[in-house]
């Protein structure tokens, strides 16, 4: 003796792996009915979107952009959302799964160094415009920025006689040397680091001319007839 069960809908099942903003991303649906379709909503941080609408495919790509998302998460290099799909069966909806997503930002995805640029501080004769050894200083000015949504956190400024660490959050620092004491072309270099840990790297030069101050080698003394 047999009895019919009437049939129950359910709603499918998503999976999704881990991504990197920027690259496609594939989800896989696995229908309960092979005539069911579903929508595929996103979220992350304060921001969604319809990836597709009532598809009938089960699978589908899906590439998140990190310059609409990374803004969501400016202190980290990655983070969760949620994927929820829901299941129709025509017009009619059967039900909704809701899974976690990460996302992680792209390797390439770093602050900038807008300006690393260089001034005499002091010098000797004044305003002769060179920098001179052991009499003179230079002063380096660095502009930087964050990427979508991060912030500058820590400026290292190094080279001969200046050795400047920043922990502030700011978007320009400057830092001047003590005297300079060794001739010759000079590199100086900044390291920025922004919220998400990320750093960037720029290099400057300065040319430092020689100088050494007069110096008696000899004297002679006699006895004078005038």
């Amino acid at each position: 003796y047999y009895i019919n069960l009437p049939q129950i809908p359910r709603a499918s099942n998503i999976s999704v792996s881990v991504s990197t903003m920027d690259s496609p991303t594939i989800i896989q649906i696995s229908k309960a009915v092979s005539s069911f379709t579903h929508t595929l909503i996103w979220y992350f941080g304060n921001k969604n979107g319809i990836i597709v609408s009532q598809t009938s495919n089960s699978s589908v790509t899906w590439t998140p952009l990190s310059e609409e998302l990374a803004s969501q998460i400016p202190n980290s290099e990655s983070g969760t959302g949620t994927l929820t799909c829901i299941t129709y069966n025509g017009n009619t909806e059967v039900g909704r799964k809701s899974i976690n997503f990460t996302l992680k930002v792209p390797s390439d995805v770093i602050p900038s160094i807008s300006a690393f640029t260089s001034s005499i501080a002091s010098t000797k004769p004044s305003g002769c415009g060179l920098y001179v050894k052991n009499n003179s200083t230079v002063q380096w000015t660095v502009s930087a920025s964050g990427i979508y949504g991060s912030t500058i956190r820590k400026c290292v400024i190094s080279g001969q006689n200046l050795s400047k660490t920043f922990t502030e959050s700011s978007t320009s620092y400057t830092a001047t040397s003590s005297t300079l004491t060794i001739a010759g072309k000079k590199t100086y270099t900044v390291i920025v680091t922004d919220s998400r840990g990320r750093t960037a790297k720029a290099t400057g030069y300065i040319t430092i001319m020689d100088y050494n101050p007069p110096v008696i080698t000899s004297v002679n003394s006699f006895r004078s007839n005038v």
